[in-house]
């Protein structure tokens, strides 16, 4: 089997509960799979689109918005939306980058992150049912741009780790599962080799400029670029620099501004 076509069934195993198993893929397969993140997007922006389809047959747009948040979160494992719920956890509940670490790698989640996910996925319920006709390229292309955002926050900064160990952590020793998972396994990977996102990025890019107008991908590139440019600088204020949590979370917001794009332009 050709060796990137190893890297992308890695990334489906590492960044999806797709049923989706292979016995001869070693653990550089997997640190170099999350080049492949958008191609990994492309896959649950069209399960999220099809879900949404279905429903909407029967229910109206916000029902099926649900359906298709649903439906993606449980495809993913919710990997990024753990990330989101311990970034408000830990940047809004702390006062040092130590303290904020150590909130952010307890599997427990606090009132910060409660309140931010229920914000978070009213506002995508909302923005999602109201794109009517677009609604399906629109989900296809929101979760491939927003997963460039988590290769864009590597290359800018560094990957920071917490050294202390939280009280559930101890007891249960699962408190970093999503730090492990979506960092761990791909930072070094993707420090070293810049190219890589790169190449997706100019490769989405120019799926974007096939499907949609110049205007709309320029101001796609534009308000995402600062986007990251600006959660970059947040993560190093409070942070010091991103871990996993941090890469969950950028690829929540980016989903978020994608939406709003398409919302604002139709």
């Amino acid at each position: 089997m050709h060796k990137e076509l190893k890297k992308i069934i890695a990334a489906f195993i590492q960044f999806s509960r797709l049923p989706i198993r292979a016995n001869t893929l070693d653990q550089q397969l997997f640190d170099q799979s999350a080049t492949y993140l958008p191609l990994v997007g492309l896959v649950i922006g069209c399960i999220g689109a099809l879900a949404f389809c279905l429903t909407n047959i029967y229910f109206d747009a916000t029902i099926a918005a649900i359906v298709s948040i649903t439906v993606t979160c449980a495809v993913t494992g919710a990997i990024h939306e753990d990330g989101f719920a311990d970034c408000c956890d830990g940047l809004f509940g702390g006062y040092t980058p130590e303290k904020r670490l150590q909130i952010m790698k307890d599997s427990r989640v606090g009132t910060f992150g409660v309140m931010g996910l229920i914000l978070l996925t009213l506002l995508k319920v909302q923005l999602i049912s109201g794109l009517g006709e677009h609604t399906v390229i629109a989900l296809i292309t929101t979760h491939v741009l927003a997963r460039i955002v988590p290769l864009w926050i590597m290359q800018l900064s560094k990957y920071v780790r917490s050294s202390v160990n939280t009280e559930s952590e101890t007891l249960t020793n699962t408190g970093t599962a999503n730090e492990d998972t979506y960092t761990a396994k791909m930072t070094n990977t993707i420090a070293t080799q810049p190219i890589f996102a790169s190449r997706v990025t100019i490769a989405a890019l120019v799926i974007a400029l096939i499907l949609f107008s110049t205007p709309l991908v320029a101001t796609m590139l534009a308000i995402l670029t600062v986007s990251t440019l600006l959660l970059n600088l947040l993560f190093r204020q409070k942070l010091g620099g991103y871990n996993g949590d941090c890469l969950g979370a950028s690829e929540q917001v980016g989903e978020v501004i994608v939406l709003m794009i398409f919302a604002a332009y139709w």
